[in-house]
């Protein structure tokens, strides 16, 4: 009988802490399918979480803070944010595998949060009440100290002796990626709208245009003495026709870009990366350079998601070889986060999908397009072409093959349905200097 009413006992209590975790938690909250907040960070994130129902104790217990939880069912991560997705910059939009829950009732939460408590392994067991007995049979004993006093006594601490030993100081390789090693292939992300700040930078005055500036920074030499020099990236000012080589890093190499001091749109600032021949992905890309934006990026078809790079130039160079290296599916575009090295990659770009791709708030969100693959344009007949590399023409032979969207214009930057109206998303007409991708063209 004993045993019988003891594991009544246990078996109530673990019903009722779950049906509590379960039933009533999910009372507080307003649950959203497919759903996230983005531009705009969590204040914290748990891994390895089995189920979206592992989510709602964490925001119980930051019920203080929490505001909304969003459930990662693809990587098993809970995140907690301080708001509910309704203030700017922070939107809610649709996002695959993903559960969103708004906390609903405030009151409701943090009563919960009072009445649930997390027993783990424990077992609840009946306690019976009973009076302490009480003894005066006590008997003098000696102190424990007695026994140490005669004890020799020596310092545990080691005396310093004199050395001559001496560690470097650790020192960051800020001539590194240049291309100047045979095997190696640059690659250039434009960014629009920006310039660059560095640790060295130089004005030549044999560069009268912008391309002669990007060659000259590609082969590192002066095309008319045949001076070399290193070249990190340059900075091509459209106002007054002006080169800025940069020539060193920061020291650590940090990413410094900033709007242009003399007036919107007056300056494009393109990075320098290097790879081995052997990534035919970017050794065989036929576009010389990608496009990025600091302002704008592209909202919801995230692929994949990588933490924890590098949250400098090592991190970004890293984050454009995830993209065009992706091995799993075709990554039109990613976005890189220098404050917490988070890289984004997406299967939809300002050319596949323009209504997502809109202005944001972010000062340390970076976006580039692939320019090997999502560069989709139109031949003289009014076709669609895709610049292709072979890895994809492999790829090709075993999948389906891959159309390029139908638009209504030659011009990268409108969207099809505003092609007529000549109205641009995003981004004004008069803010482009060129089509970035008019190289590319067929004839």
């Amino acid at each position: 009988m004993a045993l019988f009413l003891r594991l009544t006992l246990v078996f109530i209590g673990w019903f009722s802490s779950a049906a509590l975790a379960q039933t009533d938690l999910s009372d507080c909250f307003h649950r959203m399918g497919n759903s996230d907040i983005f531009f705009y960070e969590p204040f914290k994130r748990e891994w390895r979480i089995a189920s979206e129902d592992g989510c709602l104790p964490l925001c119980v217990k930051f019920a203080q803070r929490c505001k909304t939880v969003v459930y990662d069912s693809h990587a098993h991560t809970c995140s907690l944010y301080d708001q509910d997705g309704s203030q700017p910059p922070a939107y809610i939009m649709s996002a695959y595998k993903k559960t969103l829950f708004r906390v609903d009732n405030q009151q409701c939460l943090e009563s919960q949060g009072r009445n649930v408590q997390f027993l783990g392994a424990r077992v609840l067991v009946p306690v019976r009440n009973s009076a302490a007995s009480e003894s005066t049979n006590l008997q003098p004993t000696d102190t424990i100290n007695s026994h140490f006093q005669a004890a020799p006594t020596e310092s545990p601490r080691p005396e310093p002796s004199p050395t001559t030993s001496a560690t470097p100081a650790v020192a960051f390789d800020i001539e590194e990626d240049t291309c100047i090693t045979e095997g190696e292939t640059p690659l250039f992300v434009a960014f629009e709208n920006t310039e660059m700040l560095t640790g060295d930078s130089a004005e030549p005055n044999f560069i009268t245009n912008e391309e002669e500036c990007r060659a000259a920074c590609e082969l590192g030499q002066n095309v008319n003495t045949s001076e070399t020099f290193t070249c990190h990236g340059f900075t091509h000012h459209a106002d007054d026709g002006r080169c800025v080589i940069h020539r060193k890093l920061l020291n650590p190499p940090a990413i410094t870009l900033s709007t242009p001091t003399s007036s919107a749109f007056s300056a494009r600032s393109y990075m320098k990366f290097c790879y081995p021949l052997e990534l035919e992905a970017i050794s065989q890309c036929a576009h010389p350079y990608f496009i990025g934006f600091r302002e704008y990026a592209m909202v919801g078809s995230v692929r994949e998601e990588f933490m924890d790079l590098p949250g400098d130039y090592s991190g970004l160079k890293t984050c454009v070889e995830l993209c065009v290296q992706s091995p799993s599916f075709l990554c039109h575009s990613a976005s890189f986060f220098l404050d917490s090295g988070k890289c984004l990659l997406h299967d939809q770009s300002s050319l596949s999908d323009p209504q997502n791709f809109i202005e944001h708030q972010q000062p340390n969100q970076l976006y580039f397009e692939n320019g090997c693959v999502s560069a989709s344009l139109l031949n003289k007949d009014g076709d669609p072409v895709i610049i292709k590399t072979d890895r994809i023409r492999q790829e090709e032979e075993q999948q389906e093959t891959i159309v390029a969207p139908q638009l209504a214009s030659v011009s990268i930057r409108r969207s099809p349905q505003r092609a007529r109206s000549g109205e641009p998303f995003g981004i004004k007409p008069v803010r482009v200097r060129f089509d970035p991708y008019a190289s590319l063209y067929t004839s």
